[in-house]
């Protein structure tokens, strides 16, 4: 059950919106660039149930890193048109509070629904590359 301090934004939780081309050229450069010994496998926390993990390990290529990440000036790029994008969904003034890197999920992966924490009230995957066998099922 959704925590009453939360709002749902539609009526399944989520809705699929078309991404800006500047940000699907910033991400697709970045996770060309690097080859499978680049990506960090994730460490999770115990209890943690966002994701699959205790069966299927998920990896990440982490676009803040120091040395390999992307510059300030693309994370700043993608933070401002994603929070646009997300604002204009939401009809909600929004403050970006963090951003990851690409993740991966391999097969047997599953990210169950769920309710972020504070301050993470609106959130957004990028679905950068795909190998399946079916569509992604959303």
């Amino acid at each position: 059950r959704q925590p009453s301090y939360m709002k749902n934004f539609t009526y399944a939780g989520y809705a699929m919106v078309e991404t800006p081309r500047v940000v699907m050229d910033i991400l697709t450069s970045f996770f060309e660039k690097y080859s499978d010994d680049d990506w960090k496998a994730e460490d999770w926390e115990a209890g943690d149930t966002y994701v699959n993990h205790w069966e299927v390990e998920t990896q990440l290529l982490d676009i803040g890193h120091p040395e390999k990440g992307l510059s300030s000036e693309k994370q700043q790029t993608l933070l401002r048109e994603l929070q646009n994008v997300l604002t204009r969904w939401s009809g909600v003034e929004l403050m970006a509070t963090s951003m990851y890197g690409i993740r991966s999920y391999l097969g047997g992966s599953t990210l169950a629904p769920h309710v972020d924490r504070l301050p993470l009230v609106i959130s957004a995957i990028v679905n950068v590359a795909q190998d399946v066998y079916q569509p992604w099922p959303l």
